[in-house]
This record gives C-alpha cells, sequence and structure tokens, in this order.
C-alpha cells in the first residue's frame, strides 16, 4: 500500500503544483484501492474513528482560514487518514509542516513586495510520507 500511497501523493502533488486543483477521481480510486487489497487480503476492513477527526478537522480548517489550507489539501489528507493510523497521521502532517516552514519563510522573504503569493502543501505532503516511510520502516 505504501507505492500505492507514493503514486497517489505524486499525482496529486503534480495536479496542485500546475492547476492548482486536485483529481477527485484519483483520490476515488486511491481509497477503492485500498479497500480492494485489504478485501483480497481477507482482513477485515477497520476504519478508525480517528480518519474522520482528521479529515473534519482539515476540511474545517480549511473552511476557518479562508482558503489558508485549500479544500483539495484537506481532501487528501482526509483519504490518506483512511489508509493511515492515527500515530502514522500525525507524524505525515508533522514532518510536512516542517518541510513547508522553511519555504514559506523564504517565499515571504523574497516576494514581500509582490502581493499575495500561494505555496502548494501536497509537494510537502509527499516529504512528510517519505519521512513517514523512513522512519515507521514501512518500505515498499
Amino acid at each position: 500500500m505504501t507505492s500505492v500511497t507514493l503514486v497517489y501523493l505524486t499525482l496529486q502533488s503534480v495536479c496542485d503544483v500546475r492547476t492548482r486543483k486536485i483529481s477527485l477521481s484519483a483520490s476515488a480510486v486511491y481509497v477503492g484501492t485500498f479497500f480492494m487489497i485489504i478485501a483480497a487480503a481477507g482482513q477485515k476492513i477497520m476504519i478508525m474513528p480517528g480518519s474522520f477527526w482528521t479529515a473534519g478537522a482539515a476540511a474545517v480548517f480549511s473552511l476557518l482560514s479562508g482558503g489558508a489550507l485549500g479544500m483539495g489539501d484537506a481532501i487528501v489528507i482526509g483519504t490518506l487518514a483512511f489508509t493511515h493510523r492515527p500515530d502514522q497521521m500525525l507524524l505525515l502532517l508533522a514532518s510536512s509542516l516542517m518541510f513547508c516552514f522553511p519555504a514559506s519563510i523564504v517565499m515571504l522573504c523574497k516576494y514581500r513586495q509582490k502581493g499575495n503569493r500561494s505555496l502548494p502543501f501536497l509537494p510537502f505532503l509527499l516529504a512528510g510520507e517519505l519521512v513517514n516511510i523512513a522512519l515507521q520502516g514501512d518500505y515498499l
């Protein structure tokens, strides 16, 4: 499932950087693939209650922040919450923010006079997933 997650995040990152939108069909395929892999393995499908909280919190934060965290980012975080345990999601979000913070500071200093700029978050989410894989020992 790790390789499927990396492909999903790479596809969504490319879409986010190029068009500032995500692919909802890719999100549906990703969640469907997750359920098919679980069903094929003969395991009981268990969705952690934390996944609903994470998806809901990301959507609420997106609405309250006026788009600082885009709704597309919230959708991707929500779909990842279905396939990750709560501790993995916490590590993913924390490491993503640690990658995003220096880039935001550089962007703020560089484009201080040029108006409102936005920074796509999904590439940082991809980097956070790579950290998650390395630290959890869940290799391809």
